[in-house]
């Protein structure tokens, strides 16, 4: 998945989609990657038990 993520990056760090024409459109998009980008990288770093340390 990791992988996905940055091969359908644009080189200037943002994600285009088709049907995402506006800038606006365009922010929300790469917006919504980064939060779910931020949620893998926060689960994958979790360790079993870490809460409990």
């Amino acid at each position: 998945m990791g992988e996905w993520y940055i091969e359908t990056q644009r080189p200037e760090g943002c994600w285009r989609w088709e049907g995402y024409r506006t800038l606006g459109s365009r922010i929300e998009l790469t917006l919504e990657f980064v939060m779910h980008l931020d949620t893998l990288i926060s689960s994958l770093a979790c360790t079993p038990g870490a809460v409990n340390r």
